[in-house]
């Protein structure tokens, strides 16, 4: 099961926008928008790119 809201904690808590966000994995920000509300799931592909993006701001 995926958690939304660490999802969206994560990336806020990075300082991200969705929209960065978004632009960065391939996706528009208002589906990014409704993955992290939990209306939409992520492909894998998808969470694969935002795991990336996540460890990538820690650096």
């Amino acid at each position: 099961m995926i958690n939304f809201k660490a999802i969206k904690s994560r990336r806020a808590g990075l300082g991200l926008k969705q929209a960065f966000v978004a632009e960065r994995v391939g996706i528009s920000q208002a589906h990014y928008s409704s993955i992290e509300c939990g209306r939409d799931n992520p492909s894998i592909p998808t969470l694969l790119y935002l795991n990336r993006i996540f460890k990538e701001a820690i650096r």
